[in-house]
Formats: structure tokens, sequence, C-alpha cells
């Protein structure tokens, strides 16, 4: 099987200006796209956490991190990058835009490697108009670089397998271990390139196909991957320790969680939002997409049938690994940004199959099933432009930067903000002025590792909300969370409530966050 899989690969076309062209086109459209919605939104809890931490040392961030639930290396990145480019919104995002772009470009090389330029330009456009690695590229979090690693690590792979050479065995390993030091779920996509592995080397016998599945190449990759990640190991098993043992915020799984997240990739939208048109729609791409497949595996060639099986494990399998990952006795861990790094192989297995379809089926076969896809992509992308970075696990539009903005606007010089979580602190914060500075309550009895960052740090921590007030004249704008009622007021003192800050355009039982000026009694 190795034999037809370097056959195919000798088969390239030769690398000309179309395909830098293909590449810049595809490349284009994904940043206008991707810059056209990245300053739109507010920076919201996980973004602003990330923001708040890289104000530390590089030994300080690793130090807080550690005590959270991710490893350290993107916000040592994100650091550096805020050094270049400054802290500006589209600053800190966009370096989750052009990770984004570099996978996108190694599942084009992946891609044209087998199939040629024509398939490579189908599979460009179709990423570039996904409405998740659109709406991941404007998120200032780990998922793009995780994204970029893996799509880098599969090609290396699939080099090395093609042509091995130490260098490229060392290559992978090393893209193996950064990827753990980004996210620990890329350790999924790892696994399937085991599961690729075993297929590509299976032969007649158990036995022969263990000695070809664990060559000394092999082997020693991993040892050496694990090697790096040594050093950072002992903090990954405490916080899956923490997180097993103590629970988290991620909902159990149900039969509707696949078909939830496949909605997601298409449309941008959670299942329960698929009705009517939408679900006629989908229920047509679904179908759509499953013939394509079948009917583009018959008409491939060996060597070319291997490296869709290549995409076909990268798309499907680390979701059914994240879903017996959620099963008991282990605690739920299904979240669709999880599977991001898997998303660009979705887009490589439609790009393999509508190309392929479309040159040898008849038009009027592929053509209506080609266009209703691009359609749905296109509803998808709306979707992401319309709802922005939405929170869908908790149901809030996050309008931190316009409740602040109107604060400062209405606020006097000097007034206080004052948040009643550390969490609100740290997205506030992100739009903190010296005209009306952000403060919180102490919650020093807290045990997140979040709060490590505050909960030893005096900075802007205010113990009693009535001596606080006091000292700024009696007033002061305090932001709570509650979803219907009366607003929250700081647990000590006697206050009354002056006025209320409503954002325009968000209904008031959409948002939980809602601020008031009070004053004093």
């Amino acid at each position: 099987m190795l034999d037809k899989i370097k056959r195919i690969f000798s088969q390239r076309e030769a690398w000309s200006h179309k395909d830098w062209a293909i590449l810049a086109v595809g490349l284009g459209v994904f940043g206008v796209l991707s810059l056209g919605n990245m300053a739109r939104w507010s920076i919201w809890f996980d973004e602003a956490y990330g923001v708040y931490l890289i104000r530390h040392s590089f030994a300080e961030v690793a130090a807080f991190t550690a005590a959270d639930v991710h490893p350290p290396l993107y916000y040592w990145l994100l650091k550096v990058w805020q050094m270049l480019f400054g802290s500006s919104e589209i600053a800190l995002r966009s370096l989750s835009m052009v990770m984004v772009a570099v996978a996108i470009v190694f599942m084009y090389l992946l891609v044209r490697k087998s199939f040629g330029r024509r398939v490579g330009a189908w599979t460009m456009l179709l990423m570039a108009l996904s409405p998740m690695l659109i709406r991941y590229s404007e998120e200032a979090r780990m998922y793009g670089m995780a994204m970029a690693i893996v799509a880098a690590a599969t090609y290396v792979l699939v080099s090395a397998t093609e042509r091995p050479s130490r260098r490229k065995w060392i290559l992978y390993g090393i893209l193996v271990s950064l990827g753990m030091w980004t996210h620990y779920y890329t350790a999924i996509m790892w696994l399937a390139h085991w599961v690729w592995r075993y297929m590509t080397v299976r032969t007649t016998t158990a036995k022969k196909t263990a000695r070809a599945f664990w060559t000394k190449e092999w082997v020693w990759t991993h040892i050496l991957a694990v090697a790096l990640f040594l050093p950072w190991l002992p903090h990954m098993v405490k916080q899956m320790a923490n997180v097993q043992g103590g629970g988290f915020w991620i909902h159990p799984i149900t039969a509707t969680t696949p078909f939830n997240f496949l909605t997601n990739i298409i449309l941008y939208r959670e299942n329960h939002e698929v009705s009517s048109w939408l679900a006629i729609l989908m229920l047509a791409i679904m179908t759509g997409i499953v013939v394509a497949i079948v009917l583009a595996y018959k008409k491939l060639r060996a060597g070319q049938k291997e490296t869709l099986r290549l995409f076909m494990v990268m798309a499907f399998v680390p979701m059914l690994l994240l879903l017996a990952l959620s099963l008991p006795p282990l605690r739920p861990s299904f979240v669709d940004r999880y599977l991001l790094p898997s998303i660009p192989f979705w887009f490589g297995l439609l790009g393999i199959s509508v190309a392929t379809v479309l040159a040898k089926q008849k038009a009027r076969v592929a053509l209506p099933a080609t266009v209703l896809l691009l359609v749905g992509l296109s509803l998808g992308v709306a979707h992401v432009y319309t709802v922005g970075n939405y929170n869908k696990n908790a149901n809030d539009p996050l309008p931190i930067r316009q409740t602040v903005r109107q604060m400062q606007q209405l606020g006097a010089v000097g007034q206080p903000i004052l948040s009643s979580s550390s969490w609100r602190f740290y997205e506030m914060h992100y739009y903190d002025t010296e005209r009306n500075p952000v403060y919180f309550e102490a919650t020093d009895n807290l045990t997140w590792g979040s709060y490590d960052m505050l909960r030893y740090n005096p900075y802007r921590k205010v113990y009693g909300a009535p001596d606080f007030a006091k000292e700024h004249g009696g007033t002061i704008w305090y932001v709570g969370d509650w979803k219907a009622g009366s607003p929250i007021l700081p647990r000590q003192g006697s206050w009354e409530v002056l006025r209320e800050v409503k954002v325009d355009g968000i209904p008031d039982n959409q948002s939980t966050i809602h601020a008031v000026e009070i004053r004093l009694k």
C-alpha cells in the first residue's frame, strides 16, 4: 500500500504561477471575510483571560496557566505578537487568522499532491467559505494555532510516509509536541494519524502489520515528542484530574450531539436552530455530501483512495474519539471548538469529493448538490456576521464593549465601574480607561485557577463596596449578571438605583450583562 501512495505522489503536477494565483485568491477571500468581522464584537472572557495573562512575564504566564486548564505555548506566542503589533482587537485576534490561513495552505498542498491543481482550487474555495474557520479566525484563542500545527504535521507525516527521511520524522515529532503545548485535545488528532497509519500498513497477518507499524522511525519520533512535552506533563495530569474530579461546565452528550456539530460546520447554527427551510436545506446538503463521497471513492485510483481515506479518518475519528471520551465514567468533554483542527480535513474531504464528482459525473447530477453546499456555507458565513462571538454555551450575546462604553459616556469623570465578578473584570478591564477605571469585588475564596492572577494581587480589588463608594463621592457604576427581575446589587450597604444601562439592539432577556448607576444611601 505504501508503494501505491508513493506512485500517486510521483505523478504530481509541476508548481506554477497558477498555484500562487489559487492561493492568493483563496486566502484573499478568507482574509476579507475574517477581517470584515474581526473588530465588531467584544473581547469575551476566554480572550480577556489571555489578554490579561500576557501582561505578565513569560515565566509568570506559564505559572498562571498551569493553575488553569491550558498549556502555555499559545499565550507565549500571543505575548510576542502583542509586542510586535499592539493590543487592539484586530492586532490580538489577527494571530488566529494567520494561523488558520497557514492551515488552509497546508490543506491545499496536501490535496494538490494527490489530486492536482483543480481539486486543490475547489478545496481552497470551500475552506475560504467555511463558517467555523472564519468564526475562530476572529478569536484570540489557541484554536487557530492548533489547526495550523495539525495541518502541518499531517503534511509532514504524508511526506515522511512517501519519502522517509530522518529530518522529516524529527520535524513530525516536534510538531506533535508543539500541538500538545498548544491544546491537549490535539492528542485526538495524533490518534487519528495512528488510525490512518494502521490502515496504510495493514497486511495479511497481525505480526507483519505490527512490524510495519512499529518501525524504528515511528517509535523514536514519538519518544522525541513525549520528551519535548515532558516538562509540562505533570501540569497536564493535574489539570485533567481537576477537570475530571471537580466537574466542568460542559454538558453531557446526547443523540443530537454529532448532528449539532455538522450543522455548525455548514450553517454555523445549533441543531435546534435548523428548522423549516433550513432543515430541508441541511438534509439535502448532508445527503449530497454522502453521495458525493461514495461516488468519488468509486472513481478514484488506488493511491488517491488512500489519501481520501486520510481525510475521512482525520474528519471522523476525532469526533468519534471525543464522543467516547465524554461517556461515563468520564465527565463530558465534547465541545465543537475542541474539534476545530479536524475542520480543514472536513473541507478537504468535501473539496476532493465535489471536484471529482463534477469531473466524472454529468453536470445535471453533481451541480445542484454543489450549489446547495455553497448556499449553505454562504448562509453560515452570514450567520457568523450576524451573531458574532455569541456565547452558545451560556446563550449570551456578550455586549461587554457596548456596556462599558455607555457607562463611560454617561458617567462623570473619575466615576469608577465596579464588577460583581472576576470574570467580568477580565472582560471589562480590556476597555478600561483612566477616566472611568474598572474594579471588581474581591472573591478570594474562589478555587478556580483562572482567578490566581487576581488572588494574590491588590490591583483594582475592592473588599467593601460601601467604603469604596464613599471614596468616590457615593455614586458608582455596578455591573452584575442576572436573567430577569431586579438588578443584582452589592451584598453590603443600602443602595439607590439611579439608572440602568441597556445596550441598543440587545433585548433585555438575551444577555446576563447589566449595569446600573447606584448611590449609597
